[in-house]
């Protein structure tokens, strides 16, 4: 049999041509995608909510800006059946600012929109239960409040000039058919409610420059203020309820200094409430105004105010009633806007849907392929974790008892060991200080820990760790016994990686006093000094990665653009050509291509990725700037972490993960035998990617003793001549190389060439044992096992 010898760890081109004949009906990298995953749905609202209300059926209905409510995806309305939050069909493509229950059922939604389930809607729309239309042609600007009449029209109020193809200024209706205007609308200047009157006038409430009415009627004719309310008795009005008794309750500022008036249809009276703001007003089952505001819902009995529950934290943003007693509220908590859905039960607030409580952060991959996960959470996905995690592919698992504070940066050592470092004062549950070590199995303190938070960590590649915080005193080494201090420049460091030689380069925002003051972006820490890396002053660098051949990639931003330059010795090159904005969180596919997520805006980011000197986008549609870190796994996984809600059309909370559709796997089969060192075992921790190589190792060789690495594109199960006791040939040979053990070890990388037509290929390798005599005869036959290389691509 022919015999091709390929140079040493390569797949040589006859081998890859060999293949190509058998590979036709294979996958090309151009058909395999990369493709976002479904990933856990947030347990509140990440957005904004501005209204709620319950439907006849007894749903609840919430509307606002947002893209995921529980476990639906829904974009910017949903309802509650009782078990679950729904979508709405494909809602709209815009905020919703009101809703509003037609006589017969159906929900009419307004706000600003261009689109509801895919159809134009200007501004409004109309659901029947099962699909969306839109209400003639719309408005023509933002609607803020709407009105039954009780012929069932419907009147609609907002900054809008055109009702369909009618002028109508700040008050239209429409009849089911046609839109139309009331007079030349109100002199409000600002509209932000509207009521409907016992008779069938219409009433509008807002807010006007002073001297001007800010509520007023229509009367069938023309607008008119109210009979007895005088200009600047009612400023500011954010809300309308007419009452049983045909008077009219106001929400907003009264001359007399309380939050409620009441008109009775000739005078405005202040109505005594326990409120210093109103947001907004309805009416219980029974007739009683109930109000929200100031963290607190109260009813009005026509005698006395009776608080509902307690006060609730935060603000409410929206109050809902029922016509079987239910009531419902919005709250949002400060700084950062959490919002809750609470149910008044049995007297008491109980959550229907809770503010999330997942801030996720720095990522990592493991040599297996899992991910770590670190920040400030109590569960991920489902699994009770102390702010660090691992995903395994399939779920998520806590790293023992993790640790007791947030963990703002992580770090893979050589071993595997995962490094964590953050406001942390136990790990494991014992004592350490902000900074651990997790094994695999337990977690351990380095030493005396820190005096300071790290926001950054290297392992070096003799296991010593660097950690960088804010603050000249703020970044120290450790060797594995004792830290050493390390001054730096005054200033903050963000991202740090290890060199050759025990040398760390750290990214930061440092200041370097003199006249003038300049900003420096990188320094190099060889021991205890510190030294600044010439070429990144008045920078801002988002990532630093090293490669396999020690030079460091590092991602810089500049007059609001932003490059990949590579730093090898004191050489500094540009690899990529500038894109518009910041790339951060920078990582290498094993093809050797990098990526980065790049933040288009504040509204949108993706990951881009560089093919020689091209950038492609690789994966859109991440919702928010805010993404926090970026991993690439063994597995074939492309992972971000950040503030975001839904990856492309998927819903991923704050961990988002791309898988791609051609991947790479490594599975072994047949069983080595025993020569004269023992068992004889193949193994690999890569995976055969396009463009990679494979590094495999066999152990268990004889030391006086020669290999043959045998490749091929089948299986077979041959006797071995002078084959020791189960020592079979599994792999049908292709090729071969002849190698040399060392130490009883032998290394037979396999290079994958970048062909297409290798996409989906399986190749099968194993090595040959020969084991000699002192005279070098040949005594003895081995043979390891075989693995089975699927070749995968990005």
């Amino acid at each position: 049999m022919a015999t091709l010898l390929p140079r040493r760890g390569a797949l040589s081109g006859a081998f890859a041509s060999l293949i190509c004949l058998f590979s036709l009906d294979r996958l090309c990298p151009a058909q395999c995608q990369l493709d976002w995953q479904q990933g856990a749905a947030p347990p509140g609202i990440i957005g904004s909510l501005s209204t709620l209300a319950y439907a006849g059926n007894g749903d609840l209905v919430v509307a606002g800006r947002f893209q995921v409510v529980g476990l639906a995806a829904a974009s910017n309305i949903a309802r509650f059946d009782g078990v679950a939050w729904r979508a709405l069909g494909a809602g709209t493509d815009g905020t919703i600012d009101v809703v509003a229950f037609l006589p017969n059922g159906d929900l009419v939604v307004g706000g600003q929109f261009q689109n509801a389930g895919g159809v134009p809607a200007r501004n409004i729309a109309r659901w029947n239960g099962v699909a969306w239309s839109p209400l003639g042609a719309g408005v023509d600007g933002p609607v803020r409040d709407l009105a039954v009449l009780p012929n069932g029209a419907l009147a609609v109020v907002g900054p809008f000039s055109n009702a369909g193809s009618v002028a109508a200024s700040k008050v239209a209706v429409f009849d089911g058919n046609v839109w139309s205007a009331r007079g030349v609308g109100p002199s409000v200047q600002t509209v932000v409610a509207v009521d409907v009157l016992p008779g069938g006038d219409l009433v509008v409430g807002g807010e006007s420059p002073v001297g001007v009415n800010d509520v007023e009627r229509w009367n069938g004719t023309s607008w008119q203020p109210l009979a007895g309310v005088g200009t600047g008795q009612m400023t500011l009005v954010v809300d309308l309820q007419v009452l049983p008794n045909g008077s009219l309750a106001i929400a907003g500022n009264v001359i007399a200094g309380t939050r409620l008036g009441v008109w009775d249809g000739a005078q405005l009276l202040a109505q005594a409430s326990p409120f210093s703001q109103i947001v907004e007003l309805d009416l219980a089952a029974n007739g009683d105004l109930v109000a929200a505001g100031d963290g607190i819902v109260s009813r009005f009995d026509g005698a006395a105010w009776n608080q509902l529950g307690t006060a609730v934290q935060g603000s409410i943003r929206g109050l809902a009633l029922a016509a079987n007693g239910a009531v419902a509220v919005a709250t949002s908590v400060l700084p950062d806007p959490q919002l809750e859905i609470l149910q008044l039960v049995g007297g008491s607030w109980s959550p229907m849907l809770t503010a999330p409580e997942l801030e996720v952060g720095p990522i990592e991959a493991l040599p297996n392929g899992d991910l770590v996960i670190g920040g400030e959470f109590d569960t991920i996905g489902g699994v009770a974790a102390a702010n660090v995690a691992r995903f395994d592919g399939t779920a998520w698992r806590s790293l023992g008892l993790g640790v007791d504070g947030r963990v703002w940066c992580l770090a893979v050592g050589p071993d595997g060991a995962v490094v964590v470092g953050g406001e942390f004062l136990a790990a494991g549950g014992s004592p350490v200080q902000r900074i651990a070590r997790w094994n695999g199995a337990s977690w351990s303190s380095l030493g005396a820990g820190l005096a300071f938070v790290p926001l950054a960590l290297a392992v070096g590649e003799d296991g010593s760790v660097l950690a960088v915080g804010s603050g000249s005193t703020a970044a120290a080494r450790f060797d594995g016994t004792a830290w050493q201090s390390i001054a730096l420049l005054p200033g903050v460091g963000r991202a740090a990686v290890a060199l050759p030689g025990g040398e760390f380069l750290v990214a930061g925002t440092f200041v370097q006093l003199g006249a003038p003051v300049t900003i420096i972006s990188l320094l190099r820490i060889n021991g205890s000094v510190a030294s600044i890396e010439p070429g990144f002053a008045s920078q801002t660098i988002g990532a630093l990665l090293r490669l396999a051949d020690g030079s460091v990639v590092v991602s810089r931003a500049s007059s609001g653009s932003s490059d990949l330059v590579r730093i090898q010795g004191s050489s500094v090159q540009s690899i990529s050509p500038s894109v518009p904005g910041a790339l951060l969180h920078l990582q290498q596919l094993p093809d050797g291509d990098f990526v980065v997520a790049h933040r288009v805006n504040t509204e949108q980011s993706e990951v881009l990725r560089l093919r020689g000197a091209t950038w492609s986008t690789m994966l859109g549609g991440i919702g928010t700037d805010a993404v926090a870190d970026l991993a690439v796994s063994a597995r074939g996984e492309v992972a971000v972490s950040g503030s975001f809600d839904r990856v492309g059309d998927q819903v991923s909370y704050a961990f988002a993960r791309a898988a791609v559709s051609c991947p790479a796997d490594v599975t072994t089969f047949g069983a080595g035998c025993v020569g004269a060192a023992g068992p004889v075992e193949l193994r690999t921790a890569d995976r055969p990617w396009l463009g990679s190589t494979v590094r495999q190792a066999v152990t268990g060789m004889a030391p006086l003793s020669i290999s043959l690495h045998v490749v091929g594109i089948g299986t077979a199960v041959n006797p071995l001549p002078l084959a020791a006791p189960g020592c079979f040939g599994l792999v049908a040979p292709v090729a071969s190389e002849l190698l040399f053990p060392s130490g009883g070890a032998v290394q037979a990388p396999l290079a994958i060439l970048p062909l297409p037509a290798l996409v989906g290929v399986r190749v099968f390798t194993q090595v040959i044992g020969l084991e000699l005599d002192a005279t070098a005869s040949w005594v003895r036959t081995t043979a390891s096992n075989a693995l089975q290389l699927t070749i995968g691509a990005f």
